[in-house]
């Protein structure tokens, strides 16, 4: 069924092989990969290099089939793509690498991380009951993560607002996919404006330290550190952007479903 990998620097801590081992019932082998039956199974292993080109050139000699790309590669990436799809073409980043006979494809599921989280019945209960589509939403940060959110929210429905410290490439790509840049400041000012927040930083900015979001939504993309469990807001977790990057990931490999409930219990949801 094929072989696949993951590129990105750091990638030892990644959840990405976990997730394929749970969705394809493979067995972590001794020497730490994920191996089936060969031949019949796939199989995900951890491409180690410290840059980009060295980690595609593994990945074009390495009869890889595919590929998952983290950070800090998921730009640079796209020099080598031959035929990016829309999505990974409007943001210019992609997680996801397919080597097919007329060349090297692009995708990029982190959209589909936010997208299917806050149209997933499985967090009506966290309080996006009350989140419909058309109302004010706000992105924090404009990296790969929030450039990702802040597309999925537009084509959701959402008028959505990107806030950022900067605003060169923030305001540029807002406009380019029909949202809002507004600084961090301003962000401050506004938040009985928004709902449904999404936080797509490493770190707490000072407009929302100690701040409490009371009957808003908080969706936080960080599920290894996450900063906001207290913060008084309906909370969802970056486990569920995870899950759901992962999905559509896997089902582009392989052309199956993966076993949802199992990626589920491997990630603790």
């Amino acid at each position: 069924m094929g072989k696949y990998g993951l590129i990105g620097d750091p990638i030892l801590h990644s959840k990405s092989p976990a997730l394929f081992s749970a969705a394809y019932g493979l067995q972590l082998s001794a020497d730490g990969r994920y191996a089936g039956i060969a031949g019949k199974d796939p199989t995900y292993e951890l491409i180690e290099a410290d840059t980009c080109k060295k980690a595609l050139e593994k990945f074009r000699c390495g009869n890889f089939n595919g590929i998952n790309v983290t950070s800090p590669f998921k730009e640079e990436v796209m020099k080598y793509v031959d035929v990016a799809d829309r999505i990974s073409s409007v943001l210019g980043s992609a997680n996801i690498l397919i080597k097919r006979d007329d060349g090297i494809y692009s995708f990029n599921s982190d959209y589909f991380g936010v997208k299917d989280t806050v149209s997933s019945p499985a967090v009506r209960g966290l309080g996006m009951e009350n989140m419909a589509a058309g109302r004010p939403a706000l992105v924090v940060g404009a990296g790969g993560a929030g450039k990702a959110a802040a597309l999925a929210l537009c084509d959701s429905g959402f008028e959505t607002v990107i806030a950022n410290r900067s605003s060169s490439h923030a305001a540029p790509f807002a406009e380019k996919i029909g949202a809002s840049y507004m600084s961090l400041e301003d962000m401050g000012k506004n938040l009985s404006r928004f709902g449904l927040i999404i936080y797509a930083l490493s770190f707490v900015i000072p407009q929302l330290e100690n701040v409490r979001l009371n009957g808003k939504v908080l969706f936080e993309a960080n599920y290894a550190h996450p900063h906001f469990r207290l913060s008084g807001a309906s909370y969802i977790s970056g486990k569920y952007w995870l899950l759901n990057q992962a999905v559509p990931a896997y089902k582009l490999f392989t052309g199956v479903d993966p076993d949802r409930d199992a990626m589920k219990r491997a990630i603790g949801l």
